[in-house]
């Protein structure tokens, strides 16, 4: 099974779609550290730094998926779902 050049002209425009969506509250972080105190050559070089370790993490999950069998990837989705469950119960149990 080949791709089209369509099917992946359509990955590329919901990559683009998916990042500006998902940076949008990145956004208003940004505005809040410029309109404090914090010198603006920091921000600046957080940012890169951010976006760099994620499209590190994104490349290495890439390449995992070319190596693990489908089930176990689609099992590693579920992997935040149990810490976030895990975290919400030992919050609603600690004492007050």
């Amino acid at each position: 099974m080949t791709a089209s050049p369509g099917d992946f002209l359509s990955l590329v425009v919901i990559g683009i779609v998916a990042f500006a969506g998902t940076n949008i509250d990145d956004i208003f972080l940004l505005v809040t550290f410029y309109s404090s105190n914090t010198p603006s050559r920091q921000v600046v070089v957080r940012q890169y730094l951010g976006i760099g370790l994620l499209v590190a993490i994104s490349t290495i999950g890439v390449l995992l998926a070319f190596v693990l069998p489908q089930h176990i990837i689609g099992a590693m989705g579920l992997a935040p779902l149990a810490i976030g469950t895990r975290r919400l119960f030992e919050v609603t149990k600690a004492p007050k």
